[in-house]
């Protein structure tokens, strides 16, 4: 993400809950009924957006098991602003309107919707909707179960369909172009990831894992290389920080680094 100054966005097929994209309920009608309108939609809305998935906590020690390779890995901070994420005309559903709503059932009171052929269409605008009123995108992309939300995640939409192809096998490091404006498609383990470039000062911190050092002692990585990532990603302007428990608590905590090598 850094090296590139990109960021991945995934299909709603892609995601890890089944369940995206089903709080979708229409009025049936004399041909449709409303999960044949709901599939149909979601498959649409699938092969045009793509979601960026972020999270406003990064010290989430459960968030850190899951996500963040049993604390081995990393959290990247971003700041939205620069990188153009809260920007309405650019997104679908921008940072700021992309909360997700944790509810214990779903959403049942029919969607009042009348453009759904015009969405079928290729071509159509992006702006039939408004993010910040639009009930069919809340519905489609902020609604999840009650169980995921120790997450606290923010989505931004985007149209993805401008995407050129490259394909990574086993998580290679690739190189961009930008040919076709500012999206890349590459594809990790089979699975494709549009690729957005946002300007480089948009990265501005980087949280380490409390067991970052088992990259070096269990994963084979040179201790120096590691160092020298770290050093790089400083000299970039981005705040370096490490995690570590709180004592006494269920809680981490996060200290600012300025020598690398005595901390890992």
């Amino acid at each position: 993400m850094i090296d590139t100054s990109s960021l991945g966005f995934s299909r709603v097929h892609d995601l890890n809950d089944p369940f995206e994209c089903s709080s979708l309920v229409f009025d049936e009608d004399s041909s449709l009924t409303s999960k044949q309108i709901a599939m149909g939609l979601k498959n649409c809305v699938s092969t045009k957006f793509g979601v960026l998935s972020l999270t406003r906590q990064p010290l989430n020690p459960l968030m850190w098991s899951h996500y963040g390779d049993s604390h081995k890995g990393v959290v990247i901070g971003i700041d939205v602003d620069v990188a153009g994420l809260n920007c309405s005309s650019t997104s679908l559903i921008p940072a700021q309107y992309g909360d997700v709503r944790y509810t214990a059932t779903q959403p049942s009171n029919p969607i009042v919707f009348n453009d759904f052929n015009r969405l079928m269409l290729e071509d159509f605008e992006l702006e039939l909707f408004e993010a910040h009123s639009s009930n069919l995108l809340s519905r489609s992309y902020l609604y999840k179960s009650l169980e995921w939300a120790y997450e606290e995640e923010v989505r931004v939409v985007k149209d993805i369909r401008s995407s050129t192809k490259i394909s990574i096998p086993k998580r290679k490091e690739c190189e961009y172009s930008n040919d076709q404006g500012d999206w890349n498609k590459i594809k990790i383990d089979g699975r494709p990831i549009h690729c957005l470039k946002i300007p480089q000062n948009a990265f501005c911190k980087v949280y380490l894992g409390h067991h970052i050092w088992k990259n070096v002692s269990e994963g084979g990585l040179p201790q120096n290389e590691l160092v020298n990532i770290l050093e790089s990603w400083s000299s970039k302007g981005i705040q370096v920080l490490k995690c570590k428990p709180e004592y006494n608590s269920w809680s981490l905590t996060s200290n600012v680094l300025e020598k690398f090598s005595q901390h890992i």
